[in-house]
């Protein structure tokens, strides 16, 4: 089974909620410069990200959606999404774990990869957050799922 069908079988089977919050770590293999949107150009370095989003309705889609990429461009994510790689998701119901709070929790261990990327809609200075190593990244998920991270992330492949 490949990393996709791991991840898709992964989020077909897990009982996700209607609305909630999310967290997608992808992987950067080599730097980019990529246009994002009305946002505009960004240089992305490679390495480890973390994205922070929410659903009103459908976690589940949108999950899907940023594994497997989108046709058309609506969100930020999906300009970057066809350069990077989903390497693990984790979703939380409802308002138990707010986007913002997420977000700022994971900042704490990385930096913002392009301003307002993902955050048009908050003060945040972005949703998309950058770690130039893997240590690094598992630092800021240990630190919004505790002790669970190897558990609660479904996870493909280590690096560095």
């Amino acid at each position: 089974m490949n990393a996709c069908t791991n991840l898709c079988q992964t989020l077909k089977d897990a009982a996700l909620p209607l609305a909630g919050t999310y967290i997608v770590l992808l992987g950067l293999s080599k730097p980019q410069c990529l246009v994002i949107g009305r946002r505009g150009a960004g240089f992305f370095l490679p390495g480890y990200y973390t994205y922070t989003g929410s659903a009103k309705r459908g976690v589940a889609a949108r999950l899907h959606r940023h594994l497997h990429g989108a046709t058309t461009r609506h969100w930020h994510l999906d300009y970057f999404r066809p350069y990077a790689q989903v390497l693990a998701w984790q979703a939380y119901g409802g308002d138990s774990q707010p986007e913002c709070q997420l977000n700022h929790r994971l900042a704490q261990w990385g930096q913002v990869a392009m301003a307002k990327f993902g955050a048009s809609d908050c003060s945040c200075p972005a949703h998309l957050l950058y770690y130039p190593r893997r240590t690094l990244a598992v630092h800021a998920l240990h630190e919004v799922s505790g002790d669970c991270v190897e558990q609660c992330f479904v996870e493909k492949g280590r690096g560095q």
